[in-house]
């Protein structure tokens, strides 16, 4: 399995208790898509430094990047969003394409 990271920025002016609902609902949102396909699961989410980052597992990226980009099209809190996908290589995260990836 390829360790993929999804990420993106929000307002640290937002209240806490509302970025930490909104985190909850994408991380419920990517371990339901990535699951409900067979393809992976979102192991846990992050916040640092005005970031969100999800750590999830999967088999196959491509197919998952699809997933991710059409399960987040069911929840209005990170709209508009540009999210950002990296993929754990050697020890490493390398950054994958952002073209096409925002949030709608």
């Amino acid at each position: 399995m390829f360790e993929l990271i999804v990420r993106y920025e929000y307002d640290e002016n937002q209240e806490w208790k509302e970025t930490l609902e909104v985190k909850d609902e994408v991380e419920y949102i990517l371990n339901e898509g990535l699951g409900t396909t067979g393809n992976g699961a979102c192991f846990e989410g992050s916040l640092k430094a005005g970031r969100v980052s999800f750590v999830n597992y999967v088999v196959d990226v491509e197919k998952a990047i699809t997933t991710i980009n059409q399960e987040l099209k069911k929840t209005a809190s990170i709209e508009g969003r540009e999210l950002a996908f990296f993929l754990e290589a050697d020890g490493e995260y390398i950054s994958l394409d952002r073209k096409g990836r925002t949030a709608k």
